[in-house]
């Protein structure tokens, strides 16, 4: 949402019309995008997607972003100054056309929870140990996040000396 809105808010879109705030929010295996349009037309457009993961990329997918019929026929109202495309290329900037790529931060999840599984304890006391693998077990949506599970393999053991 936010990374949207930044790419849109505030820029005019001609002829006395704005995009404002931005929302991106799932429910189901839907992905929701609100545009908030001031000026001589003010509301809302709203467009559906399918919010899934792929295991291969290790990637968030939002695809197959439509406008609702509502909003469609308020897009033919505004369609010569704002376009759909030039807010469909916005959306896409921001999420990296519809990949939001998470690879990255599971592998940083690995890294920092290794570092914490090897450490001192209390005097005499060590904890030894790594995460061999993180492997997605499901994805879910909320009002305002996407929310990945995930299952990490590892194993620790307590050295006392």
């Amino acid at each position: 949402s936010q990374k949207v809105t930044e790419l849109l808010a505030g820029e005019t879109a001609g002829k006395g019309m704005r995009v404002g705030e931005v929302k991106l929010w799932g429910v189901g295996d839907t992905a929701v995008v609100m545009l908030a349009l001031e000026g001589k037309v003010n509301g809302s457009l709203y467009l559906l997607g399918r919010v899934s993961y792929d295991s291969t990329s290790r990637a968030v997918l939002l695809s197959d972003l439509r406008y609702t019929l509502a909003s469609h026929d308020m897009m033919s109202r505004v369609k010569s100054t704002l376009g759909a495309g030039r807010i469909k290329s916005a959306i896409d900037a921001a999420t990296g056309k519809g990949h939001l790529a998470v690879g990255e931060q599971l592998d940083s999840l690995k890294s920092r929870l290794t570092q914490e599984l090897n450490r001192e304890l209390a005097p005499g006391v060590r904890l030894a140990g790594s995460v061999s693998d993180v492997r997605f077990s499901r994805m879910y949506t909320t009002q305002n996040a996407f929310v990945l599970r995930v299952v990490l393999d590892g194993e620790a053991v307590i050295l006392v000396q």
